[in-house]
C-alpha cells in the first residue's frame, strides 16, 4: 500500500473537514491577512456539517464581527458541501423555506 502524496493529504482533508476549508477559503478570499485558527472556527463548521446532515434544522450563529462568520457561512459552506457530497444528498438550504 503506497502512502499518500502530501498534495493527496491536502486534498482529502480540504473534502473532508470543513473547518480546514474554511482555512483555505479564508486565504483566498482575504490573501494578505493573517490567519488565526480558534476554537470557535471547528465548532461553527461543525455545526454547520451537522446542519448539512439535516441533523440541524435551525441555526443561529451569535459571535462579535470579525470572527469569520460570513466567510464561513456564505462562502466555504456552501462550496465546501458541494465538493464534499453528491448533488442526490444533502447540501445547504438554499432558502429559509427549506429548513422546514
Amino acid at each position: 500500500m503506497t502512502r499518500p502524496t502530501e498534495a493527496e493529504a491536502l486534498d482529502a482533508l480540504l473534502r473532508t473537514r470543513l473547518a480546514a476549508f474554511t482555512q483555505k477559503t479564508f486565504r483566498t478570499v482575504d490573501p494578505g491577512a493573517n490567519y488565526l485558527h480558534n476554537w470557535h472556527i471547528d465548532l461553527i463548521a461543525e455545526y454547520l456539517e451537522a446542519c448539512t446532515r439535516r441533523e440541524i434544522k435551525r441555526l443561529i450563529i451569535n459571535i462579535p464581527p470579525r470572527y469569520l462568520k460570513s466567510i464561513s457561512v456564505s462562502d466555504a459552506w456552501p462550496r465546501g458541501c458541494s465538493v464534499t457530497t453528491p448533488a442526490s444528498e444533502s447540501s445547504p438550504p438554499a432558502t429559509a423555506t427549506d429548513y422546514r
